[in-house]
C-alpha cells in the first residue's frame, strides 16, 4: 500500500471545541495518530486557525508540539496547510473515502465536519468531537495501519 496524507483538523477533532482556547485532548487522537505515522502515512495539520491570522494557529502548533514530545518515541513533524481545505466525506454509505489528488495521491479527512466522521458527545463543550475508537476500527478495516511501502523500504534499508 501507498502512504495516504491525512488532513488532521484539530478543534473538536485532536482536542475539544474551545476555541480560541485549546481543548482538552479528545481521548485516543494522539494514540491513532501515531499509529498512522508509524505506518508511513503523512499527516497534515487543516484547520481553520490558519486562517484567523490571530495567534491561535500557533497555540494549537504548541499544543501538538508538547504533546507529540513523549519519550524517546516522539511523532514525526506534522506540516500545516496555510489555508482550510473543506473537508470530503470521511464514510459514505459506512464505506472509508479515500480521495486522489494530483499532487500528494491518496487523501483522507480527520476532521468532525467531514461527513460520516464518526462523533461523539464532547465532556467540556455542546459541540460533538471525532469517536478515535470508532475512527481507528474503521481505519483497522481498510488495513491502514499496516506498514506501507514507504516503512517496508525504509526498514529494510536500515537492516543493511
Amino acid at each position: 500500500m501507498q502512504p495516504i496524507t491525512f488532513f488532521l483538523d484539530f478543534d473538536g477533532t485532536m482536542v475539544e471545541h474551545l476555541y480560541p482556547l485549546v481543548g482538552r485532548v479528545v481521548p485516543h487522537s494522539v494514540r491513532v495518530v501515531r499509529r498512522l505515522q508509524d505506518a508511513g502515512h503523512i499527516v497534515i495539520l487543516n484547520t481553520y486557525r490558519a486562517d484567523c491570522r490571530n495567534g491561535t494557529l500557533e497555540d494549537a502548533t504548541k499544543w501538538l508540539e508538547n504533546t507529540w514530545k513523549v519519550g524517546k518515541d516522539d511523532l514525526k513533524p506534522i506540516s500545516i496547510l496555510s489555508s482550510k481545505v473543506s473537508p470530503y466525506p470521511f464514510t459514505i454509505n459506512g464505506n472509508l473515502q479515500i480521495h486522489h489528488d494530483l499532487t500528494v495521491g491518496g487523501i483522507i479527512y480527520l476532521d468532525d465536519e467531514a461527513e460520516g466522521t464518526p462523533l461523539l458527545n464532547a465532556y467540556m463543550s455542546m459541540v460533538d468531537m471525532v469517536d478515535w475508537l470508532e475512527v481507528e476500527k474503521i481505519l483497522e478495516e481498510n488495513h491502514l495501519f499496516e506498514p506501507t511501502d514507504s516503512t517496508k523500504l525504509s526498514k529494510s534499508l536500515d537492516n543493511e
